[in-house]
Formats: C-alpha cells, sequence, structure tokens
C-alpha cells in the first residue's frame, strides 16, 4: 500500500499533465505492483504523454492564431464599411515613409510633371516694321504638343502673320516650326516642328470638354516672358454655351485660374492630366474671370488641320475676341469691372489684336457690340455670320456710357 500511495503521489506531482487514459492505466492494478520493469514502463509512457501534449498544444495556439486573424480581418473590413479611419495605420505609415503633407496633397505638383514635358514657349517672327528689313521678334505665347512627330496647337493670334516661329522645349532647345494651319476665328492655329532626326516628343493627353463641371480644379499652364512652365491654378466657375448652338456645343470655359498674354495657347488641365481647354482670353480689369477654349473644339480643328482641310480663307477675321453676354456673366462684369454699363445682353469684347481690322478701325477692349449693320446682335455667332460674309461693317458698340460706330472692313487669312 505504500508503494502504491507512492505512485500515486508520483504521478500527480510530476506527471500533473497526463492525459484520463494514460492516467488511468498506471493507476490499475497491474502496474501497482513495485517492480523496476513496471517502473520504466510508467516514465516511458509518461514522456510519450508529455511529447503528445505539447504537439496538441501546438496545434491549439496555432489554430487560436488563425482564428483571432480572421477575426481581425473580418472587423477591420467592417469598420472600413462603417467609414471609421484607422488613424494609428497612418501614423505607422507617415512614420516609415517619413512624407510631409505637401507631399501627399500636392496634386496640382503632380498634374505639372505629366504636363510640363510637353508645353512649350513660341515666338514668332515676321519683317514688318523692322528696321532695313531685319528680322524682328514680333509675337509670343504658349503652345503644347500633341503628336510625337512634333504637332503644335496654340492660339491664332500668337502666330498670326508669322512666316516662321521658333519653339522652345522644355528641356531648352529650339526647333523652327512652320504653320500648318491656321483659323482666326477660332483663334486656333496648328504648328508642325521641322523635325529631320524623326525624334519622338512628349504629347499631352486630350480630354472631353462635354465632360467638365463647375467647381473642377483646372491648372493653367505656359511660358509668360519666356518663363517657362509657369503655373496657376483655380477652379472651372462656369461652362457657358451659347444658346444660338446645340446646346451640347460648349462655347467657353470660364475659370479663375489666371490667363495672361504670356500663357495664351498654352493647356488647361484636369487633375489626371488631360487637355480641356486651351488659354484664350481674360477680361482686363476683373480678377478672376478668364476664358479657355474647350477641347472639343480644338479637336475639330486639329482632325481638319491633319487631313488639310483649313477653313482659313472661307472666313473673315476682324481681330477681336468675343463673349456672349449671358445674365450669368453680366452680373459678375458688374461686381468686378469698375464703370461696366448696366446692359441686358450685347457681345463683350475682352481683348482686341493688335494691327487688326477692329484695333485699326477703334475698338477697344471692354466695348460691347450691340448692332452690326442695323441689326442688333444678342451673341457671338451672330457677329461670325456676320464676319463671314466680308462686306463692309458698321458697328455700334457700347464704351462706358457711351454709344459709337466704327466701320470695319473684314480680311480674309493670308
Amino acid at each position: 500500500m505504500a508503494v502504491e500511495s507512492w505512485l500515486r503521489l508520483f504521478t500527480y506531482t510530476r506527471v500533473s499533465r497526463l492525459n484520463f487514459k494514460v492516467e488511468r492505466r498506471f493507476l490499475n492494478n497491474k502496474y501497482c505492483t513495485p517492480t523496476p520493469q513496471n517502473f520504466r514502463t510508467f516514465v516511458n509512457l509518461t514522456r510519450k504523454s508529455e511529447k503528445y501534449d505539447k504537439l496538441w498544444k501546438k496545434c491549439v495556439f496555432c489554430l487560436g492564431i488563425c482564428i483571432g486573424c480572421t477575426a481581425g480581418f473580418q472587423v477591420f473590413d467592417w469598420l472600413k464599411n462603417k467609414g471609421f479611419q484607422i488613424r494609428c495605420y497612418s501614423s505607422i505609415a507617415h512614420a516609415k515613409t517619413n512624407n510631409s503633407k505637401s507631399k501627399q496633397f500636392n496634386f496640382v505638383a503632380d498634374v505639372v510633371e505629366i504636363i510640363a514635358p510637353a508645353v512649350v514657349h513660341i515666338e514668332g517672327h515676321s519683317r514688318r516694321g523692322g528696321f532695313m528689313g531685319h528680322v524682328m521678334s514680333s509675337s509670343s505665347g504658349s503652345g503644347f504638343l500633341v503628336s510625337e512627330d512634333g504637332l503644335v496647337l496654340t492660339n491664332a493670334h500668337v502666330v498670326q502673320n508669322m512666316r516662321n516661329v521658333t519653339v522652345t522645349l522644355a528641356d531648352g532647345s529650339s526647333i523652327v516650326g512652320d504653320i500648318m494651319s491656321l483659323d482666326r476665328a477660332s483663334d486656333l492655329a496648328a504648328v508642325q516642328l521641322r523635325n529631320p532626326s524623326k525624334r519622338k516628343f512628349e504629347t499631352i493627353k486630350l480630354g472631353d470638354s462635354s465632360e467638365i463641371r463647375p467647381g473642377e480644379f483646372v491648372v493653367a499652364m505656359g511660358s509668360p516672358l519666356r518663363l517657362s512652365n509657369t503655373v496657376t491654378s483655380g477652379i472651372v466657375s462656369a461652362v457657358h454655351r451659347d444658346l444660338s448652338r446645340h446646346l451640347s456645343d460648349v462655347e467657353y470655359i470660364q475659370t479663375d485660374a489666371a490667363i495672361n498674354v504670356g500663357n495664351s495657347g498654352g493647356p488647361l488641365v484636369n487633375l489626371d492630366g488631360e487637355m480641356i481647354g486651351i488659354n484664350s482670353m481674360t477680361v482686363q480689369g476683373a480678377v478672376g474671370i478668364s476664358f479657355a477654349i474647350p477641347v472639343n473644339t480644338v479637336k475639330e480643328f486639329l482632325e481638319a488641320a491633319l487631313q488639310k482641310k483649313s477653313s482659313k480663307t472661307a472666313k473673315g477675321y476682324i481681330g477681336i475676341h468675343m463673349l456672349t453676354l449671358t445674365p450669368g456673366i453680366i452680373d459678375e462684369l458688374l461686381g468686378r469691372v469698375p464703370g461696366f454699363p448696366s446692359v441686358k445682353n450685347g457681345v463683350f469684347i475682352p481683348e482686341v489684336v493688335y494691327d487688326s481690322p477692329s484695333h485699326r478701325a477703334g475698338i477697344y477692349p471692354g466695348d460691347i457690340i450691340i448692332s452690326i449693320n442695323g441689326t442688333k446682335v444678342t451673341n457671338s455667332q451672330e457677329v461670325y455670320n456676320f464676319v463671314a460674309k466680308g462686306e463692309l461693317l458698321t458697328i455700334e458698340i457700347l464704351r462706358g456710357l457711351k454709344r459709337l460706330r466704327v466701320v470695319v472692313q473684314p480680311e480674309t487669312a493670308p
């Protein structure tokens, strides 16, 4: 009995982790006889049982980890779907990458990196007015590449009356370009770079102006005063449509991004780096009112230029930029342009091209066209129709509170 009691004590103290089956086997009558053989058998089976016990615990531990991870991911997805923010993850990522907020949220800089290689500076040359007939620089502006073989788009007033132009690329190199097509009515021009080495140029992707929304962020880029890659940003203030045309035809894009003489002809792009318009004009004396030619209009011109079907000789030209005065535009001009007259409709002239028929006739930026040849005009399309006829025009304008009449003879593109 003493040996049996000793065995029971040893079993429960030294081998307390035995499973029920092993414990019952050692405590039955067969192994109670205190012989050396029985004791060795007891120790061997005890070690074997401990081995199985450790293996079982490892399996249970691994299973618990798997279940815990699965449950954790499920909870994370649930919190994410409910709109919770996991701030600790952002903090860890921020600590590892050491990124500042200026690098995380500088979306304008990201857009500039995409489009900058395709933006160019354009300088035109003309012999008119030069001393002893020498070539003189007479105008400059911006443009951008739309094809790998060197086709550049810009405004017509940047390259008009030029025999050739010099195009400076983003890398600083200069290439001579020939005017391929020019449409003064839409103020668009295409310049083909001379590229005997068959160099492939960086280009800008063309977007879709029918998808533009008011409030959308935009970036205007150009090279004013030869300052390459000058950037301004803003939003789309409004997408104006001429009511005399089909409602889907966008006439111009209004933006508060600064557009001036130097970046005229450069691209207006969205945050995807897609060109949605060409910087065209700004209202003098009014801060935050600028306009761009929509990309869908540019696509039509580009298609005609590539097919060598430019209609530049079929349209008259008087050298003005025009805006149809809608109620929205009138309200903005009344609030931002000092001395703007109170009118209900008409065609506003924000810019006049130097040495154009309108400039020689005495029309100035800020004038409002109210009638032509005695017929009242309410939108720019009506002015285009009169100009396209090529006839002498008697234009009645409103300058401040004064009504004036000027005579303009339309010209055709050379």
